[in-house]
This record gives C-alpha cells, sequence and structure tokens, in this order.
C-alpha cells in the first residue's frame, strides 16, 4: 500500500513543477488515503509511528499547494494587469508627437550610455588595481615562452593579456564619452 502512496507523491511532485496544483493536491489526496489504508493493516508500532508522519506531511503538501495555487493565480493576474497597463502606455506614447518622443528617448539613452560607461569604468579600475597588485608576476604568467611560441601553429591568434584589455577598454570608454559629449545623440 506505502508504495502506491510513494508513487502518488512523485506524481504530485511532477505536478506541482507543470503549476497543474489541482492534480497535485488530489495526489496527495490520493497518497493519504493510501496511507490510511496502511495504516489500518498495520500493527507495528515504527511502521504505525512512519505511516502517521507520512500522512502529515501529505497533508502539510495539500495546504502548501493550495498557497502556492493561490500564489501562482496572483502572480499570473498581476502579469496580465501589468500588460495592459503596458500596452496602454504604449498606445499612449504612440499618440504624442514623434519629436518630443525622440527627445525624451535619446535622453533615456543617453543616462543608460552613461551609466554603462560609469559601470566599465569602475570595472576598469577593479582590473588595474588587481594587476598592480599582482604586479610582475600575472605579466610573466601571460606571456608565452619562447619555447610555447615554436610549438604553436602560424594560424593561431595569441590570447590576450589583462593590460591589453584594460587599454582597449579606456580607447572604448573614451570614444564613447566623446561622442556623447560632442553632442551625436542629440541629433536623435
Amino acid at each position: 500500500m506505502s508504495c502506491q502512496a510513494h508513487f502518488y507523491d512523485r506524481r504530485a511532485s511532477a505536478y506541482a513543477r507543470k503549476f497543474l496544483f489541482d492534480e497535485a493536491i488530489e495526489c496527495h489526496s490520493a497518497a493519504c488515503q493510501e496511507l490510511e489504508k496502511s495504516y489500518k493493516l498495520t500493527s507495528n508500532s515504527k511502521a504505525v509511528e512512519s505511516i502517521k508522519l507520512q500522512h502529515e506531511y501529505h497533508k502539510k503538501q495539500k495546504d502548501f499547494l493550495r498557497l502556492k495555487k493561490l500564489q501562482y493565480h496572483t502572480y499570473k493576474e498581476a502579469l496580465r494587469v501589468q500588460k495592459e497597463a503596458m500596452s496602454r502606455i504604449m498606445k499612449a506614447r504612440g499618440a504624442r508627437e514623434n519629436e518630443s518622443e525622440n527627445d525624451s528617448q535619446g535622453a533615456t539613452l543617453k543616462k543608460a550610455i552613461f551609466r554603462t560607461i560609469e559601470e566599465a569604468d569602475s570595472l576598469l579600475e577593479l582590473l588595474v588595481q588587481r594587476d598592480d597588485e599582482d604586479g610582475s608576476s600575472v605579466k610573466q604568467e601571460n606571456c608565452l615562452s619562447n619555447k610555447e611560441t615554436s610549438n604553436v601553429s602560424s594560424g593561431s591568434k595569441r590570447p590576450k593579456d589583462d593590460t591589453t584589455v584594460i587599454e582597449e577598454l579606456k580607447i572604448v570608454n573614451y570614444q564613447l564619452r566623446y561622442v556623447l559629449t560632442v553632442g551625436f545623440l542629440d541629433i536623435i
């Protein structure tokens, strides 16, 4: 009998992963019924205690799944409301003039680019600090010896070391800043 309860438990878990909460609750109820049958047929005190604990577990799982079902439906409803709100906002934006829309989008884009540049600068600073702390040992590890260079095929590319990556990131950030300050995005 207990084997059937385990079967229903595994099935309930599979249903719960697929957000089929009603089916999972039914499986836990069936597991409870199977355990009740086993309880009536068993006289061993340890087995009775185990069956009681399993029965309590399945009852708690049913309550838990009811709560999860409610949360899931609330979540789906919130998503639906959010989608509707976003579609209304997008329709309202579409009603505005293109010029004012482009100005606000350009400003938002400009802010996003500056924020990205600031993040890249902070990452660069961390890399530079790490490179300074490591000193020459990092440079020695990244350089290939003459023996290794001779073993590399002529078509392969040597991997970039940290200092090269840092310099390239600095150049890209400088170019982005220049484009933004010159006013290229004001055209958008």
